[in-house]
């Protein structure tokens, strides 16, 4: 199998996920922290919560320390929406971490 695009970037972010809670939204079978949550569509094998990733009325505000997700956001009509909702179940001084693989596809970020 080949390496999934987190795990060829899990080494550079390592400092921001090893300490603390947090949830990984479209973890496919590769979970960024392999004691994370990884959130998912249903029927993707490697998921422990399944559901829409831009949907997480099931967790309270300010739930993570963390939230990470990998070439998801780009698949996301509402973008801003998304990431409302990420933000919204992040701690306060919490990290947002977002792999992509378009670097200009979101300028104003």
């Amino acid at each position: 199998m080949a390496l999934s695009e987190t795990a060829k970037i899990r080494q550079y972010i390592w400092p921001w996920i090893r300490n603390g809670r947090g949830i990984d939204l479209g973890c496919g079978h590769d979970r960024v922290h392999p004691d994370c949550p990884g959130m998912d569509r249903p029927g993707i094998p490697g998921a422990d919560v399944t559901g829409d990733i831009t949907d997480l009325s099931r967790f309270e505000d300010a739930t993570w320390d963390w939230v990470y997700s990998s070439h998801a956001l780009e698949d996301i009509p509402d973008t801003d929406g998304a990431l409302r909702e990420w933000l919204r179940v992040l701690k306060p001084g919490g990290y947002l971490l977002i792999y992509s693989p378009y670097r200009h596809y979101y300028p104003n970020c």
